[in-house]
């Protein structure tokens, strides 16, 4: 009946089933459940124009925003079991929603480093560049926001937020060692590193329970080598 249908359908939307048919079972019903785990190739944006986002997101793999790429998010995201969004150097991210996990917990946002300065040369950076605009929430992560990449070799990533909520992950934000020298000729200073460029300005860092993540609550932010990184009017709550 139109009423069964409509029970259906608003049980399959509130709890986000994925059934598909594979090789493994020869493409044939009963279909298999795979809305947990990491099954498609890596989604790439590698476009030379900005790209939006703006319906509603359930991803099976990881996403990359290549280098020289924009990616806006104004919808929210549902990730898998240990998937990631990573974000190249030169490439942005800007979050405008909520990222979170599909079931129980995904491994978060890398925002991949460079040698040399953050400042813009070139018209490049080295680094990745993370925006999160007033609305935008990081929830049940392993690192909600890990700023260097793939190792911490490759640190310096850039992170600016605004309005932002980190909730529920095992470590919100994670600097590695980074210098940010003045990348120009004529610096009218003394040869001293840089400001790290990043802030945060209004933000809250949540942390309640965290019974699906696959380790513990470990720091809200954590910071190691890095100078001038700015928090302003920010909340640390410990529900």
């Amino acid at each position: 009946t139109e009423c069964q249908l409509g029970r259906a359908h608003f049980f399959a939307e509130r709890n986000r089933l994925s059934f598909f048919r594979f090789a493994s079972n020869n493409f044939a019903y009963p279909a298999l459940w795979h809305d947990c785990q990491i099954f498609e190739n890596d989604l790439e944006i590698n476009d030379s124009q900005p790209v939006s986002w703006n319906k509603e997101r359930q991803l099976n793999s990881n996403l990359i925003v290549k280098s020289g790429s924009i990616l806006h998010i104004n919808c929210d995201v549902f990730m898998p079991n240990d998937g990631k969004i990573i974000v190249e150097p030169n490439a942005q991210l800007v979050i405008n929603a909520k990222i979170t996990a599909q079931c129980d917990y995904w491994a978060g946002i890398e925002v991949w480093g460079g040698p040399g300065s953050q400042y813009v040369v070139n018209g490049g950076r080295a680094q990745g560049y993370l925006r999160m605009l007033s609305g935008a929430m990081i929830e049940n992560a392993v690192t909600g926001v890990k700023l260097y990449g793939p190792t911490e070799n490759e640190s310096g990533g850039i992170l600016i937020a605004t309005g932002a909520t980190f909730i529920d992950n095992a470590v919100s934000v994670e600097y590695a060692p980074f210098d940010n020298y003045w990348p120009f000729s004529g610096d009218p200073t003394d040869p001293e590193p840089r400001d790290y460029i990043s802030s945060f300005n209004n933000c809250d860092f949540i942390v309640g329970s965290i019974p699906n993540l696959p380790v513990g609550f470990e720091a809200m932010v954590k910071m190691n080598g890095v100078n001038g990184v700015t928090f302003r009017g920010c909340n640390f709550e410990n529900t």
